[in-house]
């Protein structure tokens, strides 16, 4: 086995691949080389042959659907011929960003007692017996156990998602509930210049645009369904956040805060009695 080979797996180079000349968006093959010498824990300090850089890149399209293109001219720079499908497509997007994380985790044993990870239990034990079902168009038994209820309950869940498409029966959607009982309509939000930072770099929606910014606040404009989930969103940013359309929406959050205020108002009083 040459030098080049040994180490992190092949993917985990895949994805190095990737991730650098995603990030730099032009790279020509002698400075992609100089950054992977520098990442010692993928590269063990070796080059990497043009040869096998060549065939990595065939591997690399035969296993994520990513074109890496050469200018063949001037510098002959490197590019993601197809980059726009990393941000746009949304099962690629998630696996590419997935393998990112992991990659850069796994990579990075010479600072692993410097890193700190939350657990956070998710239902990827059950994700392959799901993705099966779907594949074969099964009926899946699922046993659901409610935190506010003991109680355990039975359900049949079907892979609707196969026979007919997915995003368009989301579209709109905040979160994961669908129950389509709200229309998509237009909401105004009204956000603290520091909160906005934050919504501004993560959005809220993929509809989300900033309309209106000065040095106290920012007015974005969505379009969604402004179910429960998305209520629930707006509350948990407090005072940073205001609704300003649609007014039934403002109402609606009012109405919340009013009665969150009440149990509070009613406790302290309560406390100054005894």
């Amino acid at each position: 086995m040459a030098d080049y080979e040994r180490g992190p797996s092949l993917i985990s180079k895949y994805v190095w691949v990737i991730e650098t000349i995603n990030r730099r968006r032009k790279i020509s093959f002698k400075e992609l080389n100089e950054i992977w010498v520098r990442d010692v824990d993928i590269s063990r300090g070796i080059e990497i042959p043009k040869r096998t850089f060549d065939n990595w890149r065939y591997a690399i399209a035969d296993m994520f659907g990513i074109d890496i293109s050469n200018e063949n001219c001037g510098e002959y720079r490197y590019y993601i011929e197809n980059a726009d499908e990393l941000r746009h497509n949304g099962l690629r997007s998630w696996l590419y960003n997935t393998f990112c994380v992991s990659n850069a985790l796994a990579n990075s044993q010479s600072i692993k007692d410097r890193i700190v990870l939350e657990y956070v239990p998710s239902g990827q034990p059950y994700l392959k017996t799901i993705v099966e079902a779907m594949k074969q168009n099964r009926v899946l038994n699922m046993t659901y156990h409610s935190y506010w209820k003991d109680e355990e309950k039975n359900y049949d869940v079907q892979p609707y998602c196969l026979s007919w498409n997915a995003a368009k029966f989301f579209n709109g959607c905040f979160g994961i509930i669908a129950t389509q009982s709200i229309d998509i309509q237009p909401v105004k939000l009204k956000v603290s210049a520091s909160q906005a930072n934050y919504i501004r770099d993560l959005k809220m929606h993929e509809s989300q645009n900033e309309i209106e910014r000065n040095d106290e606040y920012s007015i974005f404009s969505l379009n969604l369904r402004p179910e429960y989930d998305f209520q629930q969103e707006l509350l948990w940013n407090g005072e940073d956040m205001e609704v300003l359309e649609p007014l039934w929406l403002r109402k609606e959050i009012a109405g919340k805060i009013k009665r969150m205020w009440n149990k509070y108002s009613a406790s302290e009083n309560k406390d100054k009695l005894v």
